[in-house]
């Protein structure tokens, strides 16, 4: 089912000027050659502890997740001409670094399974590629995430995976990223005019990823569909991955603003708003102040005890301090000088009082 939804997004211009690992390679290493070592190293240690078993399954995941952070950068990153502040290869490699490490960190000593690993490093590097695909499919999933979606497949097609052989890594990505959809509906200003929220038309949706429910959408969309050991694998990294991809909760304070700072401008530049205007000014105003208490304390929950484990302690602490700052930004914004605030103001205001609430 989940196949047959992507099969409808075909290949980009993006894609056919980068077809492969060897072309995304030499863009990284003009641009973003840290990228290159650090994945390297990363799978240097793992090929010793699989006693190099898994040397070509590496190799292939490797080129994969170089190719999809590589068409990432040039799609809405900082390698082309349609940046997006929030959803570019940056925020890709937040999660195939910074937050998996975390999640690995808290596994038990034999909970480290090579393949699952590899699994979430492919849906941190391919689980955003789209972002111009708007509203959300009939069945529940966005269209941004069946785009994305298609695309890591073809991917993984181009850097030697095999949908026969590798049946069980297709399932767990394809159902790993149509799990990362978002619903945020219950809150109207936070998903007026914004790309990085979907406004979910599934009525069993009660708000947040959609991972946790997949086994429900399975069976509303699939009836019958058999829920066998790889399925299950899948709808459990699945819940891992929207836990990833929803980790910013549980970042140090100042990344957590930092984020919620780039999404505001990404959702401005999204609706034609110039950060310049008034009208900018409340729309941020709108979303930092309420749409991140929101985010936080009643859309935002934890989807897997990986998860809770990695990220809990942090999201607790930055829930206290988001409510500090909510309140000193709500005073600041009372204070006659800032009547007709334009965007950068806001923007510029909520920073330096994030810092005053880090300290």
């Amino acid at each position: 089912m989940i196949f047959q939804l992507a099969a409808n997004y075909l290949a980009d211009a993006i894609e056919r000027a980068l077809p492969d690992a060897g072309a995304a390679r030499e863009l990284l290493k003009q641009r973003r050659p840290d990228v290159l070592l650090r994945l390297h190293q990363r799978h240097e240690q793992w090929r010793i502890q699989s006693k190099r078993r898994e040397a070509p399954t590496l190799i292939k995941a490797e080129d994969a997740v170089i190719l999809g952070i590589a068409r990432l950068g040039l799609r809405h990153g900082h390698f082309g001409s349609d940046l997006h502040t929030y959803h570019n290869e940056d925020h890709a490699l937040e999660l195939l670094f910074g937050r998996l490490d975390r999640v690995l960190e808290v596994l038990p000593p034999d909970g480290f399974h090579l393949r699952d690993a590899l699994v979430l490093e492919l849906f941190a590097a391919g689980h955003d590629l789209h972002q111009r695909e708007p509203g959300v499919d009939h069945s529940g999933i966005g269209h941004n995430e069946l785009a994305s979606l298609a695309e890591t497949l073809r991917i993984m097609d181009a850097c030697g995976f095999d949908r026969v052989r590798d049946a069980d890594q297709y399932l767990a990505v394809a159902m790993a990223i149509a799990g990362s959809t978002f619903d945020a509906s219950s809150f109207s200003a936070v998903t007026l005019d914004d790309p990085g929220v979907h406004e979910a038309s599934d009525p069993m949706s009660s708000g947040g990823a959609l991972a946790p429910r997949l086994r429900e959408w399975l069976g509303r969309e699939a009836p019958g569909t058999l829920v066998d050991a790889a399925m299950e694998r899948a709808l459990s990294l699945a819940c891992i991955a929207a836990d990833l991809d929803t980790g910013n909760v549980g970042e140090a304070f100042l990344l957590f603003c930092e984020s919620a700072r780039r999404l505001c401008e990404e959702r401005e530049m999204r609706a034609g708003r110039s950060l310049g205007s008034v009208e900018s000014g409340r729309s941020c105003i709108d979303f930092l102040l309420h749409g991140q208490a929101h985010y936080l304390f009643d859309l935002h929950r934890f989807n897997s005890e990986l998860g809770e484990r990695a990220f809990a302690t942090a999201k607790a602490q930055n829930g206290r301090r988001l409510r500090a700052l909510s309140a000193s930004f709500e005073r600041e914004l009372l204070r006659p000088e800032h009547i007709g605030l334009s965007g950068h103001r806001v923007l510029a205001i909520y920073a330096d009082l994030a810092m005053q609430c880090a300290a």
